[in-house]
């Protein structure tokens, strides 16, 4: 499928501020709103730190020193917010402490559609006019830990479901539409510019060595290895299981499974197993399990790099404010 030219540039125009990656059963090219992510990682500036005292007593000194380095081990302070997990059923939102601190699918979509206003603008200037595109409609639901919201998975199944605007601009042979070799110039030179970049503020987290992937050190953790064992325990009680081989939440009856599948087995699963697996995930808290297995890995995380991740946030909003500002003034 042909990309359209708001897709082209999808990566060039996100900040890629989510750190966890929204994991799905389904191929990339389905997903509308692509979540978060490919968070570009500095290292940590250090700074010395000098103890200056002038002590009067022979035995203060190692006694003072003692203190010094009992102090520079006591983990910073977690807050209770920082284990708080939110499980919205009637959104079918997913929110963890760490998602707290960066721009939620919805904010991320209000951005994308100023920039995608002033790449129109510039695009125009130098003579290319890019085709309006609809980009209202509700965002889908919250899929990292794979299907689970009953209103949707009853009516799609394993499907990412679309959203009006989208589903009737590729009615119209929107998404048909290609990009010559200058109009992607003019594209490529009009993302660069100053009205185009003010969304997208530079957040990098000064944070030394890696930051470390909490949902797979969550599937690896005994106490996530049993919730996914309670879940497929469900499944097999209906003549499915899990196709860890396909992915973490991936499901099958042996022959077919939840994503693509060879032609020779027909069809995917369909609504029927998707309902399913969905109802097991419900019977065995899987949804809140994970995300609160999850959420204790970030706490102290959290509460170790509060100040950039506060520094960062308030960089987001004025990002997501001039979105606003700027979609009111020209959309």
């Amino acid at each position: 499928m042909t990309l359209t030219t708001e897709e082209q540039f999808a990566a060039q125009l996100r900040s890629s501020i989510r750190l966890d990656d929204l994991h799905s059963d389904v191929q990339p090219e389905h997903v509308l709103v692509t979540s978060r992510r490919a968070q570009r990682r500095r290292g940590l500036r250090t700074s010395a730190v000098a103890l200056c005292g002038v002590l009067a007593v022979g035995f203060a000194a190692p006694v003072l020193v003692q203190e010094v380095r009992r102090s520079t081990l006591v983990e910073p302070a977690t807050q209770p917010e920082d284990f708080e997990v939110v499980v919205d059923t009637t959104n079918g939102t997913i929110t963890l402490p760490w998602d707290r601190y960066f721009l939620s699918e919805s904010e991320q979509a209000e951005v994308s559609r100023a920039s995608a206003l002033a790449m129109r603008a510039c695009a125009a200037e130098h003579g290319y006019d890019i085709p309006e595109q609809s980009t209202g409609g509700d965002i889908p639901y919250d899929r990292r830990y794979g299907i689970w919201w009953m209103p949707q998975v009853e009516v799609f199944g394993y499907n990412v479901p679309s959203t009006p605007a989208m589903s009737a601009w590729q009615a119209a042979g929107g998404d048909q539409v290609s990009t010559t070799d200058q109009q992607m110039a003019i594209l490529e030179d009009c993302n660069a510019t100053p009205d185009v970049q003010q969304f997208w503020p530079k957040t990098q987290l000064s944070i030394s060595g890696e930051i470390p992937n909490f949902e797979q050190q969550v599937f690896e953790s005994e106490a996530g290895r049993a919730v996914f064992d309670d879940w497929e325990e469900c499944l097999i009680g209906h003549g499915l299981r899990r196709h860890p081989q396909r992915g973490p939440w991936a499901v099958t009856d042996g022959k077919r499974n939840s994503g693509d599948t060879p032609a020779e087995y027909g069809e995917p699963l369909g609504t029927d197993s998707a309902v399913i697996d969905a109802q097991c995930k419900a019977d065995v808290d899987y949804i809140e399990r994970l995300a609160q297995l999850q959420a204790n890995l970030q706490a102290p995380y959290i509460a170790a790099h509060r100040g950039e991740l506060t520094a960062m946030r308030a960089t987001l909003e004025e990002s997501l404010r001039r979105a606003r500002t700027y979609v009111a003034e020209h959309g």
